[in-house]
């Protein structure tokens, strides 16, 4: 688990809306998300490939995750877990991927 996510004020609505970002956090932090999103990274994907999408869309309600404000907070979100709890640097912003719910996502490497 990594530090606490502070959301940047332009995320700061939605993360208090019913406890959203507070929730989505937690699922991130989660150790077993983490070694997913680490993976993803490793194999030359964004992070976010790492997300299983239909487990988040069926834990959230689907039409608030699949608001863009609330996938970019889940964007940043991943990269405050990359960056600060886990010692990966941006590699490449905005790299399109195939997923049901981001269409592209930043890709991270260790820091040397």
């Amino acid at each position: 688990m990594t530090q606490e996510y502070i959301p940047a004020s332009f995320y700061a609505k939605v993360y208090k809306a019913n406890n959203l970002g507070r929730n989505l956090w937690n699922y991130l932090d989660d150790p077993t998300i983490i070694a997913k999103l680490i993976a993803a990274t490793n194999a030359g994907n964004p992070a976010v490939a790492g997300i299983d999408t239909t487990d988040l869309l069926n834990r959230f309600d689907n039409h608030l995750i699949r608001q863009d404000l609330v996938k970019k907070m889940i964007g940043d979100m991943v990269g405050h877990i990359m960056m600060v709890g886990n010692e990966f640097e941006i590699e490449k912003q905005d790299v399109p991927f195939k997923s049901n719910l981001f269409s592209k996502g930043t890709c991270y490497r260790g820091r040397e």
